[in-house]
């Protein structure tokens, strides 16, 4: 957990609230095996929670080499995300190429973790953390706005490593580019445009994203937009878990 990291971010924002995010993740571990239709993306086919879908994500879409982003996972106790976090967890790559996976838990107000390197059928026993707290590893491993991102369920955030790394040091408000939402400058903070009256239908592959970023063809960088003109919206059902309107806390 690097602060001074300049790879660039991504982050999967889940809830025990959302029946969606438990069908893809089920208890956050990586998955022995193929769920083709558990999560959108590879080209309609779907990703499994394991660690061929791991290994792309942290590779940027490359089966092999080094590690292109730093990937973390919020999990929420509850839709809203001021009710707190239930766990989180950091993604990175052994020297060998195998993802290893760090949990961060909240069990019976003692700071746990684990540690696992690919799959594993017995889950490791959480061990305690006693020199930090749960809160203070969190608010040092993400920055104190990111909840500003957070509207659907599951979510994946992507964004620039400097600008992650500055908003860790200052706590400014950094932008980041958010799956099927767009996210609006608004007196001087980037939060998500919550006057959209639905997401985007269309679902978005996080590999293919994550490919894009690395390409350019997604920018990380805020460009401003001209007013739009009133158009019709079409609504559409998805399979993800919409946050409902909720007024975030001030910082």
């Amino acid at each position: 957990m690097n602060n001074v990291n300049p790879l660039p971010v991504i982050v999967i924002i889940t809830s025990k609230g959302c029946g969606h995010c438990t069908a893809i993740r089920k208890d956050g571990y990586l998955q022995s095996i193929e769920s083709p239709s558990s999560m959108f993306g590879n080209n309609g086919k779907g990703y499994s929670w394991n660690e061929t879908f791991f290994n792309l994500l942290l590779r940027g879409g490359a089966t092999s080499g080094p590690a292109k982003f730093r990937v973390y996972e919020i999990h929420y106790s509850q839709l809203q995300p001021t009710l707190g976090v239930e766990e989180f967890s950091e993604y990175t790559l052994t020297p060998e190429g195998k993802v290893k996976r760090i949990g961060f838990y909240n069990i019976n107000n003692k700071f746990m973790t684990t540690t696992t390197i690919g799959y594993k059928s017995t889950k490791p026993q959480a061990v305690a953390v006693n020199n930090k707290t749960f809160t203070n590893l969190f608010d040092q491993l993400f920055p104190k706005t990111i909840a500003d991102f957070v509207y659907v369920y599951p979510g994946w955030i992507y964004v620039d490593g400097n600008a992650w790394n500055n908003a860790l040091k200052t706590g400014e408000s950094f932008y980041a580019y958010a799956a099927q939402l767009k996210i609006i400058k608004e007196n001087g903070k980037y939060i998500v445009d919550r006057k959209q009256e639905s997401i985007n239908n269309k679902p978005e592959d996080a590999v293919l994203n994550a490919s894009k970023v690395l390409n350019g063809t997604i920018s990380l960088k805020y460009i401003e937009q001209p007013p739009e003109q009133k158009s019709q919206i079409i609504y559409a059902q998805t399979s993800g878990c919409k946050l409902p309107e909720f007024q975030l806390l001030p910082q």
